[in-house]
């Protein structure tokens, strides 16, 4: 999640194209952290420390790598057993990547994520940087929405796990109307009242469920519909599921479909925006079954 979130922002800084971003996110599941990337993320050296070493080198290796830095003192062969457990790093291979297509070097990249519009201090870039997307979802959300966090999670970890591993958020905000013209709305009353929805402003659901049945959806038609309201169903039953744990039990109505919406209204409600393959599709928490669907 953490590659597609920060490449996303890489393009739209300019930094890279779209292109180059496409050939990264292939790259970065091939490829490993080399220890020198390592070193630097954990402030054990500079970037020109470590291009100086790869300089002296007549090919990389991570082997000879440490035995220079070691024998100059700039790392000992416990910093160096340590650095080599991240190198698999999620984060740490996405600078690779981008390292190996010479685009942007570590400490370059660590900048710009410094600048990064959800981050203002270290330890949140640190939970950005997790790949978590328990440490993630969090920092897109309001803090006036925190009764709201624990039911998102719910749904984007559904989505990210069962429906496509590239689904990340792009930003969250609490609101009271969303123009959209379809989707999908479950709601749940009981000892407790919550609604789940999906919708889409046009035809983005068509790539949700592509991305679902493995099998290409372009009509937004009952088909496709029913595709879409399961996975609201099983969403809304993870969230049962996980609330029942604390006693709490509702009743589950059945998903109601709209594909001739103009807009949604609550009282209150988030409003998580994700994307898959480019395509803006929203997600709807809301904590009461209050909603009118114009």
């Amino acid at each position: 999640m953490v590659a597609q979130i920060v490449g996303n922002y890489l393009v739209e800084r300019g930094i890279v194209t779209r292109g180059q971003m496409l050939i990264i996110q292939k790259e970065r599941k091939k490829v490993r952290a080399r220890l020198g990337l390592v070193a630097i993320s954990e402030g054990y050296m500079t970037q020109d420390e470590v291009n100086q070493i790869y300089a002296e080198m007549d090919e990389v290796s991570d082997r000879l790598f440490a035995e220079i830095a070691e024998e100059r003192a700039y790392l000992t062969g416990g910093q160096i057993r340590m650095l080599a457990h991240k190198q698999n790093e999620s984060f740490l291979c996405f600078a690779q990547a981008l390292e190996n297509q010479k685009l942007i070097d570590f400490e370059s990249l660590n900048e710009v994520m410094h600048e990064f519009p959800i981050v203002n201090n270290e330890f949140q870039l640190d939970d950005l940087k997790s790949n978590d997307i328990n440490r993630i979802l969090p920092l897109f959300i309001p803090q006036e929405a925190d009764e709201y966090v624990e039911a998102a999670l719910c749904a984007v970890k559904f989505l990210e796990q069962k429906v496509d591993s590239n689904i990340y958020p792009v930003k969250a905000y609490l609101a009271n109307a969303l123009a959209a013209t379809n989707g999908i709305f479950q709601f749940a009353k009981g000892e407790k009242e919550y609604a789940f929805a999906l919708v889409a402003k046009d035809k983005e659901m068509t790539t949700l469920a592509t991305c679902y049945m493995h099998e290409r959806h372009d009509r937004i038609d009952e088909e496709l519909l029913d595709i879409i309201s399961e996975i609201v169903n099983k969403i809304s039953s993870s969230y049962a599921a996980e609330i029942s744990q604390d006693g709490v039990l509702v009743d589950l109505s059945p998903p109601q479909s709209y594909t001739e919406m103009k807009e949604v209204k609550a009282d209150n409600m988030l409003v998580v925006e994700l994307t898959v393959k480019y395509e803006i599709f929203y997600l709807l928490v809301c904590m009461s079954a209050n909603i009118e669907i114009i």
